[in-house]
């Protein structure tokens, strides 16, 4: 039986990431610290066999990949199905300035994922159904292979839910660290593996950028000072 392996990674630090500024699709370069995760990226797989690499619209995705490429010869593939939530009225704003705005709607974000809906932007719902249909669709289109997509926090969060066969309507916050890697293996009768999930062993501690606490429900509080 021929393995279908994918790698689904989350993209580099920017500002936004490290100032605690909701992102969403705001077209952000990577800065300092997140153009050197990339590099490290790129190190942790030298010596893995790609078919294909994948990344959004954005450039902080574009950036990533280039990143994880190094001297391979591969083409980065766009693909805008698995780019980040549209947070429509909640980018470029802090999260102090959001729940001033939108009272509430932050709690909603971190705590009742399923019924999150951004003012002029998307819902969960949406992100979930255009996500897991492009990477399965991707999936389908290089059975046998190994693949690489650089994606988005929110986006890949929606995807492991549907990964683990969990009911969308209990969906949890689960945050990614900048450039971890998810991999997945899929059989040919349909069948999905998680292998691992948010794995960042390529970065050494001064590379770390922990997601801001604004972002986070009490539980990854914890868990951030044990």
């Amino acid at each position: 039986m021929k393995l279908t392996t994918l790698y689904l990674i989350r993209h580099g630090t920017t500002d936004a990431n490290a100032n605690g500024i909701f992102q969403g699709v705001l077209d952000l370069p990577l800065n300092e610290l997140g153009l050197r995760q990339a590099e490290a990226l790129g190190k942790r797989f030298e010596n893995i066999e790609l078919d294909a690499l994948y990344c959004t619209p954005l450039t902080r995705t574009r950036q990533t990949a280039e990143g994880l490429r190094g001297s391979k010869e591969l083409p980065i593939l766009v693909e805008p199905g698995i780019i980040e939530v549209d947070g429509g009225l909640m980018e470029a704003k802090k999260i102090a300035v959001i729940e001033a705005e939108f009272p509430g709607l932050m709690e909603v974000f971190k705590t009742d994922l399923p019924n999150f809906q951004a003012p002029g932007g998307e819902s969960t719902r949406d992100v979930y159904d255009r996500v897991t249909s492009a990477l399965t669709r991707i999936v389908a289109e290089n059975a046998g292979k190994t693949i690489a997509c650089i994606s988005h926090g929110f986006a890949i969060q929606t995807f492991l839910w549907y990964a683990k066969g969990l009911p969308f309507e209990e969906m949890q916050q689960e945050i990614l660290r900048n450039t971890a890697v998810c991999k997945f293996v899929f059989d040919t009768a349909g069948g999905l593996q998680i292998e691992y999930i948010n794995d960042d062993r390529h970065l050494s501690d001064d590379l770390k950028c922990e997601q801001p606490p604004e972002f986070r429900v009490e539980k990854q509080k914890a868990e951030g000072r044990a």
